[in-house]
């Protein structure tokens, strides 16, 4: 058994745990990431609402970007979401049994298991090539942006479980060396 494979059983087996890894992203970044698996995703969308809700401003800008947030939010509470730009990319990750995995899921494209989790730690081993990212023009997007990095939300990310960017994984105790 390979030590994806490894890995695969073990978040699995184990429920919501942390999992610490050396990922190299497609920026050729390599950081240690310590993650949360097998949380509630529509809580952390919750947790994010009742933040905006909670919190007041005086700008107009940044109230209009509140108010786009915690539309945009509901709507994905409710299901209602049409701007969810990956619609059909993943199917669930089942087990033997047909029973979902949290924190587990396939790309439809092409057959690679993804991990989703909470970031609670990243330390940047090596740095990769410097992307520059845009930033909208426009300043309600731009603000939406940087209200959106405060919440409990930002904190979700999503790796790819795939021997080219893991290089070692650490879970309950038990180190996995990918080579």
């Amino acid at each position: 058994m390979n030590n994806i494979t490894n890995l695969i059983e073990k978040i699995k087996s184990n429920g919501c745990k942390f999992i610490s890894f050396v990922y190299t992203n497609t920026n050729g970044e390599k950081s240690r990431y310590k993650l949360q698996t097998g949380f509630s995703y529509q809580n952390m969308v919750e947790k994010s609402l009742l933040e905006l809700s909670l919190t007041t401003t005086e700008n107009e800008i940044e109230s209009i970007a509140i108010d786009k947030l915690k539309e945009s939010f509901e709507k994905t509470l409710n299901g209602s979401q049409d701007k969810y730009t990956k619609k059909g990319y993943y199917s669930k990750f089942k087990d033997e049994s047909g029973e979902s995995v949290s924190g587990l899921k396939i790309n439809n494209k092409n057959s690679k298991v993804h991990l989703n989790g909470l970031i609670h730690s990243k330390v940047v081993i090596s740095k990769g090539n410097d992307k520059k990212y845009s930033i909208s023009k426009d300043p309600v997007i731009a603000k939406k942006n940087e209200i959106r990095k405060t919440l409990p939300i930002s904190k979700f990310r999503e790796f790819k479980l795939d021997m080219e960017v893991l290089s070692t994984a650490k879970m309950n105790g038990d180190t996995l060396i990918f080579q």
